[in-house]
């Protein structure tokens, strides 16, 4: 069953920034780690293709969160690629995305090659 936590909060920043004021906590029960960003933490919301949530997600909500993880991962690369993007796509669901879209996101992301250069740049 999955930890409740309470809900960070973020603001915008500028353009498509947005920034963590809060820290964001999440349990991945499949590896039993705790993953967290920090408050401060800012990302361009973007794991998934911007065409993407416009197709699949009508509450950006249940992946907003994801994102950020996403992109703080890719950032500090303290885990694998794959890991990354599959804790993507399990936060999203927990965030109540439903298991059909949560794949399609993370098809996305896996096969957006911006990420890829993401991921290789931050090597």
């Amino acid at each position: 069953m999955a930890m409740k936590l309470p809900e960070p909060d973020f603001v915008q920043m500028f353009g498509e920034i947005h920034m963590l004021k809060a820290p964001l906590i999440y349990f991945d029960e499949l590896e039993q780690k705790r993953h967290k960003v920090p408050a401060g933490f800012q990302s361009d919301l973007a794991s998934v293709p911007r065409i993407i949530p416009a197709l699949i997600v009508n509450d950006m909500g249940a992946i907003t969160y994801p994102s950020f993880l996403h992109d703080f991962m890719y950032e500090e690369k303290y885990t694998s690629r794959a890991t990354a993007d599959r804790i993507f796509r399990q936060f999203a669901i927990q965030r109540g995305l439903a298991k059909p879209r949560a794949w399609i996101a993370w098809a996305g992301v896996r096969l957006n090659l911006y990420q890829a250069y993401k991921w290789n740049r931050n090597a």
